[in-house]
């Protein structure tokens, strides 16, 4: 089962500090998130840690695939690689949630 990095969340929580202290708006988003099948363990996790911290979470993870090294490997977006995948699907739902909540 994988489980969130205590780690990775450390570094998240200064650098999520420096952006409240500049007034940015900003949120985490998941990435690396398991396969759907292994993922709501791991999920319930991970956010709930970063809801501890009073970090905003988008709640649309992205899973860990390989298209985003082989599109990096190319040098192409994974939009442009894969334009009808699920992880494209995914990053546009991350993408919209970020639009609509003014983050961007």
């Amino acid at each position: 089962m994988t489980q969130p990095n205590p780690v990775d969340i450390d570094a998240l929580v200064e650098t999520w500090a420096i952006v409240q202290h500049l007034g940015k708006h900003a949120a985490a988003v998941i990435t690396q998130a398991p396969p759907a099948a292994q993922r709501a363990r791991a999920m319930t996790l991970t956010r709930g840690r970063l809801e501890r911290v009073g970090i905003q979470t988008c709640p649309d993870a992205l899973t860990y695939t390989l298209s985003y090294p082989y599109a990096q490997a190319e040098a192409l977006a994974l939009q442009e690689r894969e334009p009808t995948s699920k992880a494209r699907a995914e990053l546009a739902e991350a993408w919209g949630w970020l639009k609509r909540t003014g983050i961007l």
